[in-house]
């Protein structure tokens, strides 16, 4: 009897990221925010056969050369003030509404407070773009092990995966023909520092030497909060799918009231519309250029 069958997977992971993240360096388009659109072209997300972009670049970024993720943001004014009012007259509307002098007041604030956000949401984005980071898996039955379907014999060593060439700059295409769930993330070109603007406003009187009574009001709002877009929805409307579909739909119930059972063609009677053809790209929902997942971070 020979040596026993084992179960072979072999599995090699070629990380360079650790080198190039020690030195501030991350993979990011080239091109700013007119990358993450590609061949659409920036401002053209729901143009469908409009391409005046180009293919995506992904390059080296960061402080160390000169790309940084996003311009820096220096004008982060955050002033905080109040007032107070205490009329001290004795005329009747101060003997009622304040209960004399001293003994009542108005006050009011205003502030702006930055909002930091978590460390995670920048280190997320930059370690997400492909080219760092490749996995080669050999599994029973690929090119190079030998073995039935299901078991691998070890007699002759334990294989080795090829290492797969490094490239920077490389292109998005290039990481797509490798996992077809590839997609690239990146920031606003002028993204700012969120920031909370809050204000106050109260009111407050003695009613007796031991209670006074206060009623106060608290408002806020949140100013260049960011956000995380992505720019590959799925388009039915100025594509035309929405209108196809309706169309489909009409025909269906028309059929099935002539007893023609349920079917979505055209058969030539009243009230039905024939289909544009099925293999156009604006037939299908995600019948445009842009087959990449992209995401960007900006503030409104």
């Amino acid at each position: 009897m020979g040596p026993p069958n084992r179960e072979s997977r072999a599995v090699g992971n070629f990380q360079i990221f650790g080198r190039f993240f020690r030195n501030r360096l991350a993979l990011q388009p080239v091109g700013g925010e007119a990358a993450y659109f590609g061949l659409s072209g920036k401002g053209n997300l729901f143009r469908p056969g409009v391409m005046t972009g180009s293919p995506v670049m992904l390059d080296l970024a960061g402080s160390s050369n000169g790309r940084k993720f996003f311009n820096e943001d220096l004008n982060n004014f955050a002033p905080s003030f109040g007032l107070a009012w205490s009329p001290q007259g004795r005329d009747w509307f101060t003997r009622i509404f304040f209960g004399g002098p001293g003994k009542g007041v108005i006050r009011g604030g205003y502030s702006i407070a930055y909002s930091l956000e978590s460390v995670s949401v920048i280190t997320n984005a930059l370690g997400s773009n492909q080219g760092f980071t490749k996995t080669i898996s050999l599994t029973t039955a690929a090119q190079g092990i030998q073995g039935g379907a299901n078991f691998t014999s070890l007699r002759n060593g334990w294989p080795k995966p090829s290492v797969p060439t490094f490239q920077v700059p490389i292109p998005q295409l290039e990481n797509f023909r490798t996992s077809r769930t590839s997609g690239i993330f990146g920031f606003a070109e002028n993204l700012r520092t969120p920031y909370v603007q809050t204000w106050s406003l109260s009111y407050g009187r003695e009613l007796t030497p031991n209670l006074a009574m206060e009623i106060s009001y608290v408002g806020n709002r949140g100013v260049k909060l960011w956000r995380g877009i992505d720019l590959n929805e799925t388009n039915i409307f100025e594509n035309g799918f929405l209108q196809e579909f309706l169309n489909a739909q009409r025909n269906l119930a028309i059929s099935r009231a002539q007893g023609r059972g349920a079917r979505f063609d055209n058969q030539g009677l009243p009230g039905q519309v024939p289909f544009r053809d099925a293999s156009s790209s604006m037939f299908h929902p995600a019948g445009s250029h842009r087959r990449l997942a992209t995401s960007c971070f900006f503030d409104p």
